[in-house]
Parts: structure tokens; C-alpha cells; sequence
């Protein structure tokens, strides 16, 4: 699943919306069926039959989504981490190693 990492910031934002936007129809989907399910009453007991194979199928097809959303959403943190700290961590260690150095040169 993680072949989201190589893409852009903007790539990656506009399926994250889109994906959003699945994940709600698919919320509604699902709990229409399952409202169909519980209505009637000998259809529930019949795992076989098709709205409880369709709700099995929605619920699954629901929760990868929703595991890819929270992915890219990890992955969208991260780089937003990365793009904040990365140029002070740079000075931190930059600035370290010239008193490195210093103190290096003043052994000798």
C-alpha cells in the first residue's frame, strides 16, 4: 500500500479528499444495508443471503479505505515534519561539527 510515498504533496492531498469522499458513500451504503438487514427479520438470519454478502462486501471494501486514509495521512504528517525540522537539525549538526573541528584544531 505504500506506493503513495513517491507522490506529490498535491497528488497525495487531492486523493486524500477523494478518498474522504468515498469513505462516505460507502458509510452511507453500509448502513443502509444493515438498516434493510435488521428490518427484516428472516433475511438476517440467512448469511447467504445477498444484501448480507453486499453488507460483508461494503464493510470490507470500507475499512481499506479507511486504513489507506490514516496511511496517507501518516505519510502527509511526516513530511510535514521532515519540511519543519530537517533545516534546523541541519544547523544543529552543522554547527556541531565545526566545534568539533575547533576543538580538533586546537589539540594539534
Amino acid at each position: 500500500m505504500g506506493y503513495y510515498k513517491n507522490w506529490d504533496d498535491k497528488k497525495l492531498y487531492t486523493t486524500f479528499v477523494e478518498l474522504g469522499e468515498e469513505i462516505e458513500t460507502l458509510h452511507d451504503e453500509y448502513f443502509e444495508l444493515l438498516q434493510r438487514l435488521l428490518k427484516d427479520d428472516d433475511v438476517f438470519m440467512f448469511t447467504d443471503s445477498i444484501d448480507y454478502g453486499n453488507l460483508k462486501d461494503t464493510h470490507r471494501e470500507l475499512l481499506y479505505k479507511l486504513n489507506f486514509k490514516r496511511e496517507m495521512s501518516f505519510e502527509t504528517s511526516k513530511r510535514k515534519l521532515e519540511k519543519s525540522f530537517t533545516p534546523r537539525i541541519e544547523s544543529i549538526l552543522s554547527s556541531s561539527l565545526e566545534e568539533i573541528k575547533k576543538v580538533g584544531d586546537e589539540e594539534d
